[in-house]
């Protein structure tokens, strides 16, 4: 007789997260509400790097920085929905 569990093996999305410069508290924050076995979460200093880094892989949640105006912001979110990844964002817009 075998006692080996018969566990059923299946396939679970990781969701990408990017943090724009955020202070320690907010950080702290998002990590502990974000669980780690589902979120991948990147770090990046400001704008120009999220930029870059919105060119390389597709985010399913953008954290702004507190640092810059929400005019800035909205820019930022408007270069990367113009081109930057092949894929669609979860973040709420009206048309």
């Amino acid at each position: 007789m075998n006692s080996v569990p018969n566990i059923e093996m299946r396939p679970f999305a990781v969701k990408n997260a990017l943090i724009v410069g955020a202070d320690l508290r907010v950080e702290t924050l998002l990590l502990s509400v974000l669980k780690p076995d589902i979120w991948v979460v990147m770090r990046v200093p400001d704008n120009l790097a999220a930029l870059a880094a919105a060119r390389a892989r597709a985010f399913h949640l953008i954290v702004t920085s507190d640092k810059t105006s929400g005019r800035e912001d909205i820019e930022l979110l408007r270069q990367i929905r113009r081109g930057a990844s092949p894929y669609p964002f979860d973040y709420p817009c009206r048309r």
